[in-house]
C-alpha cells in the first residue's frame, strides 16, 4: 500500500514522503508548481490590456460630444489638441462603446483562464479575481477619471486599432444601439439647468466666474420670459405736464429737478397722453414767451413708439427701441372682457433703461435721479445741491428757505469757505455741518431792486445817472458792497444778479454775476481794505457775512497750523472742504423755514432812479 500511494503521488507531481514514528509510519504529499515564464509574461499583458480597456471606458465615454466641442474651441491650446484628437474616435459613441467592452470582456476571460490553469481552482479565482479588480478596474478607472483628456489623447491610436480588429462584432452590435437609443448628441441644458451650472461654477474657488458675471448671465437667460408689466413705470408714478401748461420758471424748476429727459404730454385727462416733449428742446424757448406745452409740440415734434400691451416680452421692446423710433412707449392694457366693443387704457410707460436695467438686473442711478427705486420711494444719496442756478432771480420770500439754507452752504464748503479745523470724528463732522447752516441762516439776506423799464421782467442795465464819475464813485444813491481804500469786515456771495466792480488806478471795470464771492478776506483777516468798489448794476440779491458770526461759528485756526494753513481761503475747496461738504444736504428734509432765527439784518433795499 505505501509503495502504491508513493508511485500514485509521484505521477501526479506531488512529491511524497514517508515518517516512521513509534512503528507506525506518516504519509505526506507536497504539491509542486512548475514556473512557465512565458504564461507570467501572458497574465501581465493581459492585466495591461483589461486596464487599457477599463480606464478608457470611463475616461472617453465619461467626456460628453459637448464638453470636448468647448474644450476644442475655448480651451488651452493643449488641451484643444487633446481635444480635437478624442473627438476622432468620439464621433460614434456606441461603436466606441461597443469596442472597449467586448475587449475587456475578452482580456478578463483569458486572464482567468491562465491563472487558473496555473493554480488550483480556487486560488486562480481569488488570484484572478483579485489582480482584475485592482490592477484591471480601480487603479486605471481612478487615473482615467482624474486625466481623462490627456490619457484619452494618448490612447487613440490603440482604441483606433482595436476598433478596427473588432469591428465586424462591434459595428452589428452599435447599429442596434443607433436605432434603439438614438445618437449621442451631447449634454444640452435648459435654461434653469444652465443658471444651476453657472452658480457652480461661480461658487468654485478655482472657478474665474464671478458672483457678478454669473448675475448678469443669468439675468440674460431670464430676459427672454420677462414681462412689460414687471419693468413699467405705473401711470400714477409717472411725472407729466398737460398740454396747455405754460413754460414758466416754475414749470422749468419742476423739470430741473424730477431730472427727466422726456416727458408726457396729456391733454385734459392723465390716460389721454397725445404727444411727449424732449427737456433738451426747452433749451432755446424763453419764459418770457409764455409757449404751452402743444406749441412746443408743434414747434419740436417728436416720434413716440406706438402703444405696446402689458404682457409683451421685454425683447420685442428692446428691438423696438434699438430701431431709432424712441426710447420711451406707453403701456397699455386690453379690456376685453366688458360688454361692449373692446378698449384699451395706458397702464404706464416704459424705458430704454428700464429695460436695460431688467437685462443687467440691477438699477441704473445717474445724477438726476430722485429715487433709486420709484415703488418703494427711496431717495437717492444725492450730494448735488438740489435748487436751480436761477432761484434767487426769482421772487423770492425775504427769509431763506431750507433748501436754499442747504445749497449756500454746501457752495460756501466747496468753493470759498476752507476747512481750518478738521473733524476728527462723524459727531464733530456733523456738528460742524451744522454749524455752517447757522452760519447761512443768521447771515444777512439783502435784495437791492433795480428799475426794469420795459416791463417785461428782464433785469435792466443801469441808467446813465447811475455811472461812475472819473473818480469811479457812484454819482446815486445805489448801495455800495465796497469802496476802494474804506476798511470793511463783511463777506459778500451773490446769489443773482450783476455786480460792477471798478478797480485799479485806471479805474478798469468788470462785471460778476450769480455765485460770486466778494470779500474773502474778510474770513480770516477781520478787517481789511478793499483795492476795489463793489456796486450792483441790475436788481440782485446777496448774501453778507460778517466776520465776527463767521467766527463765531467757525473756530479759528490753531497757532501750530502750517504758513499754508494761514494763508486765507482759496477760491477751489481743497480735498478735506470737499468732504466735509458733502453731507450738507443730507439732512436737509428735516431743517424748515423756523429752524434758525431770522437774521434781524435782512432786508430789501429798493434803489429809484
Amino acid at each position: 500500500i505505501f509503495f502504491r500511494h508513493m508511485n500514485n503521488a509521484a505521477a501526479a507531481g506531488y512529491t511524497p514522503t514517508a515518517t516512521l514514528t513509534e512503528g507506525v509510519v506518516s504519509l505526506s504529499f507536497v504539491q509542486w508548481i512548475e514556473v512557465n515564464w512565458i504564461t507570467l509574461i501572458l497574465d501581465a499583458f493581459l492585466i495591461c490590456l483589461s486596464a487599457s480597456f477599463s480606464g478608457l471606458t470611463l475616461g472617453l465615454l465619461g467626456l460628453s460630444a459637448t464638453s470636448l466641442r468647448v474644450i476644442s474651441r475655448g480651451g488651452s491650446e493643449d488641451d484643444k489638441a487633446n481635444a480635437l484628437k478624442i473627438m476622432t474616435i468620439r464621433k460614434n459613441t456606441n461603436l466606441l462603446l461597443c469596442t472597449l467592452l467586448l475587449g475587456n470582456v475578452v482580456v478578463n476571460n483569458l486572464l482567468s483562464i491562465t491563472l487558473a490553469e496555473m493554480t488550483s481552482g480556487l486560488v486562480g479565482m481569488l488570484v484572478s479575481t483579485a489582480s482584475i479588480t485592482l490592477f484591471g478596474e480601480i487603479m486605471p478607472q481612478a487615473a482615467c477619471h482624474r486625466y481623462a483628456l490627456f490619457l484619452g489623447a494618448k490612447a487613440v491610436p490603440l482604441v483606433k486599432l482595436f476598433m478596427v480588429l473588432m469591428y465586424p462584432v462591434a459595428k452589428p452590435i452599435s447599429m442596434v444601439l443607433d436605432c434603439a437609443l438614438g445618437k449621442d448628441n451631447g449634454d444640452v441644458y435648459d435654461k434653469k439647468e444652465m443658471q444651476t451650472l453657472l452658480q457652480l461654477h461661480a461658487a468654485a474657488r478655482q472657478s474665474e466666474i464671478t458672483c457678478d458675471e454669473q448675475m448678469l448671465l443669468s439675468s440674460a437667460l431670464e430676459f427672454p420670459d420677462i414681462p412689460v408689466s414687471s419693468v413699467m413705470t405705473k401711470l400714477q408714478d409717472v411725472f407729466m405736464l398737460d398740454i396747455d401748461d405754460k413754460l414758466d420758471n416754475k414749470v422749468k424748476t419742476m423739470l430741473w429737478l424730477t431730472g427727466h429727459s422726456r416727458v408726457p404730454i396729456y391733454d385734459r385727462n392723465a390716460r389721454n397722453i397725445v404727444g411727449m416733449v424732449f427737456v433738451k428742446d426747452l433749451i432755446l424757448v424763453s419764459s418770457s414767451e409764455k409757449l404751452t406745452m402743444r406749441d412746443i409740440m408743434n414747434q419740436y415734434p417728436r416720434q413716440i413708439l406706438p402703444p405696446i400691451f402689458e404682457h409683451e416680452k421685454l425683447p420685442d421692446v428692446l428691438k423696438l427701441m434699438k430701431e431709432g423710433k424712441g426710447h420711451l412707449a406707453i403701456v397699455q392694457r386690453a379690456h376685453i372682457d366688458s360688454p361692449g366693443d373692446p378698449f384699451y387704457d395706458p397702464v404706464g410707460i416704459v424705458t430704454l433703461e428700464d429695460v436695460i436695467e431688467r437685462l443687467i438686473k440691477d438699477e441704473i442711478v445717474d445724477e438726476m435721479d430722485v429715487y433709486t427705486h420709484i415703488e418703494q420711494r427711496d431717495r437717492v444719496d444725492n450730494k448735488r445741491p438740489m435748487i436751480p442756478i436761477n432761484t434767487f432771480s426769482q421772487p423770492t420770500d425775504p427769509v431763506l428757505n431750507a433748501s436754499q439754507i442747504a445749497a449756500i452752504a454746501s457752495f460756501l464748503f466747496q468753493s470759498c469757505i476752507r476747512a481750518e479745523q478738521l473733524p476728527n470724528s462723524p459727531e464733530e463732522e456733523s456738528a460742524l455741518k451744522a454749524k455752517v447752516r447757522e452760519l447761512v441762516a443768521q447771515a444777512s439776506f439783502e435784495e437791492v431792486l433795480m428799475p426794469d423799464p420795459d416791463g417785461l421782467g428782464r433785469q435792466a442795465s443801469l441808467p446813465p445817472e447811475f455811472d461812475a464819475g472819473e473818480g469811479g464813485s457812484p454819482q446815486s444813491e445805489a448801495p455800495l458792497l465796497y469802496c476802494k481804500n474804506e476798511p470793511s469786515d463783511l463777506f459778500t456771495l451773490i446769489l443773482s444778479g450783476r455786480v460792477e466792480i471798478v478797480t485799479g488806478e485806471d479805474n478798469f471795470k468788470t462785471y460778476c454775476g450769480a455765485w460770486s464771492p466778494l470779500g474773502l478776506r474778510a474770513l480770516t483777516e477781520g478787517t481789511f481794505t478793499p483795492d476795489f468798489t463793489a456796486r450792483p448794476t441790475e436788481t440782485t440779491k446777496y448774501l453778507r457775512i460778517p466776520f465776527s458770526l463767521y467766527r463765531a461759528h467757525i473756530p479759528q485756526p490753531l497757532p501750530e497750523d502750517s504758513p499754508e494753513d494761514s494763508m486765507g481761503p482759496r477760491m477751489s475747496a481743497s480735498h478735506e472742504g470737499q468732504r466735509l461738504s458733502q453731507g450738507l444736504l443730507q439732512d436737509t428734509p428735516e431743517l424748515s423755514s423756523h429752524a434758525y432765527p431770522t437774521s434781524p439784518l435782512s432786508n430789501q433795499r429798493e434803489v429809484h432812479p
